[in-house]
Parts: C-alpha cells; sequence; structure tokens
C-alpha cells in the first residue's frame, strides 16, 4: 500500500509543488510511515488484535450478565 500507493502520491504531490512545501514533508512523514510498518508493524497489529479481543470480551460477558439476571 505505501510502495505503491502512498508514496507514490506523495511524490507526484511534491513534483507538483501544489501543497508548497508541506509537499516535500508529506512525503517524508509517508516514507517514515512505511518504514515504521514495516519494523513494527506485526508488533502493532497484534495489539490491535488483543485490545479487540478484550472488548469482545468485555461485551460478551456484559450480555451473559443481563441473561443471568433475567
Amino acid at each position: 500500500f505505501f510502495d505503491f500507493y502512498i508514496i507514490p502520491l506523495a511524490k507526484k504531490l511534491a513534483d507538483c509543488g501544489v501543497f508548497g512545501v508541506a509537499s516535500s514533508e508529506y512525503l517524508s512523514y509517508a516514507e517514515r510511515n512505511r518504514r515504521e510498518w514495516a519494523d513494527r508493524g506485526r508488533e502493532i497489529v497484534a495489539e490491535y488484535v488483543e485490545g479487540a479481543k478484550k472488548k469482545l470480551m468485555k461485551k460478551q460477558l456484559k450480555h451473559q450478565d443481563m441473561a443471568d439476571v433475567r
């Protein structure tokens, strides 16, 4: 996604200068984000998944408690 969409788009914005100095900043941010996802992507996704599992468990427990009350 970064290599085929985000970074080429940021390069085109920098080339045409439509956003002035900010265009080169966007390219820099895109490249930095790509590196971070390459370095920490699996870890970040694992954290998201763990958080989602905790929310789901909490929701299921809440529904179970409500069913027990009936």
